[in-house]
């Protein structure tokens, strides 16, 4: 059986995607974003947040270059097949989509009455962030 080859390790889409990340971010907060009156800056950042990390898994489970987390070595990368670290970009994908439809949920609560203000939905959007992360660092390769 043929191990699958695993090409040199390169950062390369991870500066991309980190350069993109940041020209979408300046964006973002320069100009003005037609969004309904009840999405505030907090919940945009909850929703902003996990779009780019569902990207970054995304191009991840393309590319097979799970190590740009820093938590996996390349040698840890290389040693495991296609199928697990596809496996695992694949799952961390999954988490930070769960918490993006959290946070558009919470944006639709909003829209339809629930009250609160802006920086109430600053803490709900980075509670649902950190809770993101923690469930994203308990899956490991």
């Amino acid at each position: 059986m043929q191990k699958d080859k695993y090409g040199p390790e390169s950062y390369g889409g991870m500066r991309l995607w980190v350069f993109l990340f940041f020209l979408l971010t300046v964006y973002f907060s320069l100009w003005e974003v037609r969004l309904p009156h009840t999405v505030t800056a907090g919940i945009s950042f909850g929703i902003f947040a996990h779009a780019g990390a569902v990207l970054l898994y995304a191009a991840m489970l393309i590319t097979g270059k799970i190590y740009w987390t820093g938590e996996i070595t390349y040698q840890e990368a290389a040693g495991a097949g296609k199928s697990a670290r596809r496996g695992f970009a694949l799952k961390r994908l999954w988490v930070f989509l769960a918490g993006a439809a959290v946070c558009c949920g919470y944006a639709y609560l909003r829209s339809g009455g629930l009250q609160g203000g802006s920086i109430q939905d600053s803490l709900v959007s980075a509670a649902i962030f950190c809770v993101s992360i923690r469930g994203a660092s308990r899956i490991s390769l």
